[in-house]
């Protein structure tokens, strides 16, 4: 049990630095090559779900409308999107590792 749980927070981790990662190089680069401001965007889409969510629930007005979605979404669209990565990774590796030992134990 322990070892599914240490082995899913380091996927977590993983997958939060990988966003974090991506995040700042596309903003380096859309920094220094205006031209690729697309990339910015489309990285945002990635996140419009969680963006969305907080939107509707904070009911937020004026220019907070504008800027606390987004900076509330993000984050918490990183967050929710590496820990999916993160339990599916360690079930898929752990059912991978169940029919290796089935198929070992047969042969």
């Amino acid at each position: 049990m322990w070892t599914r749980t240490k082995s899913s927070l380091k996927y977590f981790a993983l997958a939060v630095a990988v966003q974090i990662a991506g995040g700042l190089i596309l903003g380096c680069l859309s920094t220094i090559f205006p031209a690729l401001n697309f990339l910015v965007v489309a990285g945002f889409y990635f996140y419009t779900p969680t963006i969305a969510l907080i939107w509707v629930i904070g009911a937020f007005k004026g220019e907070a409308a504008l800027v606390w979605p987004i900076g509330l979404g993000v984050p918490l669209g990183i967050l929710l999107y590496s820990f999916v990565f993160a339990r599916l990774w360690t079930y898929l590796s752990r059912r991978n590792g169940r029919s290796a030992r089935k198929v070992n134990e047969l042969g």
